[in-house]
């Protein structure tokens, strides 16, 4: 009995973490398609640092460009900015009730179970894909109204913190 408890902690553990924590790693497949012309580029996010005094997070983005020059950026966010566990598991948990539907989204990264949550305005249709990952973002896709252009963010791969 002992053995099972074990081997069932060491499987939870492996697939739940919390979030957001320092070392929390994402990167993306971006395109961009404006009528016949689409431009793929590479955009990562991660954690880097926390600041016990200031209560942040340090978040570095990098985006390759197509001509593969790399533009980075920092910054520091609060918990309430970025996506938490508690947030995260509301809308899986309650996706229906929010207007989404519940998708097993396949991805470079494996088959994600995700809410697909529609988030149209004026001006745009949108997708947003949300699962237990860091970031909490599988996949985003715009399309702009008044132009046709899309933009869809793809899951590439991913690593949680420690």
């Amino acid at each position: 009995m002992n053995k099972f408890i074990v081997i069932l902690s060491m499987l939870v553990s492996s697939v739940v973490f919390a979030m957001p924590t320092v070392g929390d790693f994402i990167e993306y497949d971006r395109q961009t398609i404006q009528g016949d012309r689409t431009i793929s580029e590479t955009v990562t996010q991660e954690i880097i640092s926390y600041n016990t005094i200031t209560k942040k997070f340090r978040e570095k983005t990098s985006v390759r460009l197509v001509d593969g020059r790399i533009q980075t950026s920092e910054r520091e966010n609060s918990l309430e900015v970025l996506m938490d566990d508690k947030e995260l598991g509301d809308i899986l948990s309650r996706c229906r009730s929010y207007g989404g539907k519940t998708v097993n989204l396949p991805t470079p990264a494996g088959n994600i179970s995700t809410c697909a949550l529609p988030m149209n305005d004026i001006m745009n249709q949108r997708t947003i894909w949300y699962g237990k990952i860091p970031f909490g973002v599988v996949k985003d896709e715009v399309t702009l109204e008044l132009t046709g252009d899309r933009q869809v963010l793809m899951l590439k791969s991913f690593r949680p913190g420690k």
